[in-house]
């Protein structure tokens, strides 16, 4: 199993803090206070979610307590704890290159159903704090359950070139499909940014041929 030490290398890998990962997992901050100053050991199954998360979001550990970052180009995310460890490199990435956000295909149903409430607060915050941050929502004509609308535009677009099968994620220099069924999330991230920019030309084309909704 992983240790405490690990844990930290891997958020300042990450460029997060203990606080962000107690936040992530609807962790008692005081509670992981205490694995870390050894007041309490850590439990097997939370040691084992821990390493999960940090894992999802690009961590690989290695021998003699070592860490480094998955630079792999494509990174699988799966479930609620993946869908966070996602939601984080979102946020993570927009800080690092100062891009603006662009999602299509979007029923916010979906991400409410398999994001936990405190982490999508915790999100809409951090991303609130970016300076000239710009996020563009495509749901579908109608739809009116939109939950980011502080932080994000939304235009609507017709059923007929809506698709209920996936979402298109571009943040950054990352391009990412998500599909929800089952009540689960999948997601395929794509480390590539000509892939991301394609990605935004024909997302903006078909947003300016639409009108804002909010």
């Amino acid at each position: 199993m992983i240790t405490t030490r690990q844990i930290d290398a891997g958020l300042a890998l990450l460029e997060l803090n203990r606080s962000d990962l107690a936040t992530s997992l609807a962790m008692n901050k005081s509670t992981l206070n205490a694995y870390f100053t050894g007041q309490t050991s850590i439990p097997s199954s939370r040691l084992a979610q821990v390493q999960k998360w940090l894992e999802n979001a690009g961590i690989v550990f290695i021998e003699d307590e070592g860490v480094k970052l998955n630079k792999a180009e494509i990174v699988k995310y799966a479930g609620e704890q993946g869908f966070v460890s996602f939601m984080t490199d979102v946020l993570e990435t927009v800080k690092r290159c100062n891009s603006d956000v662009c999602i299509s295909n979007v029923d916010e149903t979906d991400f409410e159903n398999n994001l936990p409430k405190e982490f999508a607060e915790h999100y809409r915050q951090e991303l609130s704090k970016i300076k000239d941050f710009t996020s563009k929502i495509l749901v579908k004509e109608g739809d009116d359950f939109l939950t980011a609308d502080s932080i994000a535009q939304y235009r609507g677009v017709p059923a007929d070139i809506f698709s209920e099968d996936a979402t298109f994620y571009a943040y950054g220099d990352k391009l990412a499909l998500l599909t929800f069924h089952d009540d689960s999330v999948q997601i395929l991230s794509l480390h590539n940014k000509p892939f991301a920019d394609s990605f935004r030309v024909m997302f903006n084309a078909v947003w300016s041929n639409h009108e804002v909704i909010k």
